[in-house]
């Protein structure tokens, strides 16, 4: 009897391999996915950190080049806390002074406010202007700059540097004051500066 070929029937794959393998191809793709959204993510990421860091480089490089070589104009937030004429030495030169000032600093991101607290003594001879330095993972940078501070004048409240505050993350930090000494007739800025270690708190 001769084989009829066209009566043969394929076995049919079970319904249950063909769910796993819809399964699998399912998850692998899901999986391909994942790891695409993953390392897309991770590359945005890793880009938004670049442009931060471009950013506060940018930042910094502005601030740190501020110091003026002659006094600046006398800071509109600094209060006087004399009565009458002025008592000091107006001659500029010589003597020394002992700063008046706290080491905390307090600075508001939502308002970009400054808390401190700084006074150019009436015994100075010499004008000043104070920067804040705040040290962060990327190294340190100025966050404030006064103008000028004439003795017998207290500065409390001051604006901050709004790029680099804005790349400030909320937190404590170690600081510093330093103070740029200027000559009250002429204007010049001294050699000396001081340095003043202060602790920075940086809030919403």
């Amino acid at each position: 009897m001769k084989e009829n070929k066209g009566s043969r029937f394929k076995k049919p794959i079970p319904s249950g391999l063909v769910r796993a393998i819809a399964i699998a191809v399912s998850v692998a793709v899901l999986t391909f996915t994942v790891i695409f959204i993953t390392d897309r993510i991770e590359e945005q990421r890793i880009a938004d950190e670049l442009s931060r860091q471009a950013e506060i480089s940018k930042a910094v490089e502005e601030a740190n080049n501020k110091v003026p070589e002659i006094a600046p104009k006398k800071d509109e937030n600094a209060e006087n806390t004399v009565s009458g004429p002025f008592p000091g030495n107006t001659s500029g030169e010589g003597g020394s002074v002992t700063l008046e000032y706290t080491d905390q600093v307090v600075i508001s991101k939502s308002t970009g406010i400054v808390n401190m607290h700084f006074k150019n003594p009436i015994t100075s001879n010499q004008d000043i202007v104070i920067q804040i330095a705040i040290q962060g993972k990327n190294g340190e940078y100025i966050i404030m700059q006064s103008d000028r501070i004439c003795p017998g004048y207290i500065l409390r409240t001051t604006k901050a540097e709004e790029k680099i505050l804005n790349v400030t993350p909320i937190g404590k930090y170690d600081g510093f004051y330093y103070i740029y000494y200027y000559n009250m007739n002429t204007g010049n800025r001294a050699v000396i500066n001081t340095q003043i270690p202060i602790e920075i708190t940086v809030t919403n």
